[in-house]
């Protein structure tokens, strides 16, 4: 009798420590997919997405800020910064950010960036649209520079900013 006890509590532990390992699991494949972008992609998985969302850090400390998630850089590396620029139609340049259009930075970087590196034009022009109804400010162009840093001995120097790609609006609306 008493070993039966006995046998059923170690079956019971073992069993809420299984559960907590594959939730510590669960949550860290969750969180590296959040960090990627990949709910997004998926249109049928939008509603989804909001649900799941992950909340702001700290909440996941050991997931979110953890270097499993970042890559190496080496002296001399160029670490790209990219920032968005919108030319106004009397050619004043305005940095596009996350926040003009309502978006968090990951949707940001992986849809608006994406989009004008890749020159898919139907969503930089979705993107444009966006910002145009939310800040009531026309644009006539749009340019993705990279303005990359570079580790040196002594830390990290600017680099030599590059125009990556640089698009006017009426250009997208000529070619469909």
């Amino acid at each position: 009798m008493v070993k039966i006890v006995k046998s059923e509590r170690q079956n019971l532990g073992l069993f809420l420590a299984s559960l907590a390992i594959l939730g510590v699991i669960g949550l860290q494949l969750y969180t590296a997919k959040h960090l990627r972008d990949f709910w997004p992609k998926y249109r049928s998985l939008q509603a989804l997405h909001r649900l799941l969302k992950a909340p702001e850090k700290p909440f996941l400390w050991p997931f979110i800020d953890y270097p499993m998630y970042s890559y190496p850089n080496y002296l001399g590396d160029d670490i790209k910064q990219y920032v968005i620029l919108g030319i106004l139609p009397d050619s004043t340049e305005v940095r596009i950010q996350a926040e003009d259009l309502g978006l968090n930075y990951w949707i940001f970087m992986y849809g608006f960036k994406e989009a004008l590196r890749k020159n898919d034009r139907q969503d930089i022009k979705n993107f444009i649209q966006l910002y145009e109804s939310r800040n009531n400010k026309k644009l006539i162009g749009v340019r993705l520079e990279n303005h990359p840093l570079i580790l040196t001995k002594e830390g990290v120097e600017p680099g030599k900013p590059k125009v990556v790609t640089d698009f006017k609006v009426n250009s997208l609306e000529e070619k469909k």
